[in-house]
C-alpha cells in the first residue's frame, strides 16, 4: 500500500525531473553539468539507501519486540511447561529416594 501510494508517484516524478522538462510550466529546465548531475544522483542514491536501511532496521526492531512479547507474555504456555517439568522432577525425586532407600 505504501509502495503504491508513495514510491510509484515518486518514481514517475523523478522520470519527469531527469528528462529535463519542467512539468509545471512545460519548458526546458537548465541542465546541470554532467559532473554536478553525477554528484546529485550519487547523493540521492545515498539518501534513498539510507532510508531503506533505516526502514529495514525499524522492521527488525518491531519483529524483535513482537517476538519478545509472544515469548514473555505467553503465560499459559509457560505455566504448562513448568507443570510438565515439575512432574518430571518429582518422578525423578521419587526414583532417587527409592534407590537411596535400597542402598541403605
Amino acid at each position: 500500500l505504501f509502495y503504491n501510494e508513495h514510491l510509484v508517484p515518486c518514481a514517475a516524478n523523478n522520470r519527469v525531473k531527469s528528462s529535463g522538462i519542467n512539468a509545471e510550466y512545460g519548458e526546458e529546465e537548465t541542465k546541470l553539468s554532467s559532473t554536478n548531475q553525477g554528484f546529485q544522483d550519487h547523493y540521492e542514491v545515498d539518501v534513498r539507501c539510507t532510508n531503506i536501511i533505516r526502514g529495514g532496521e525499524a522492521l527488525l526492531n518491531l519483529i524483535s519486540d513482537v517476538k519478545e512479547a509472544l515469548i514473555f507474555k505467553d503465560f499459559p504456555a509457560i505455566n504448562q511447561s513448568l507443570v510438565i517439568q515439575k512432574g518430571i522432577l518429582e518422578s525423578n525425586k521419587e526414583l532417587l529416594e527409592r534407590e537411596c532407600g535400597r542402598i541403605k
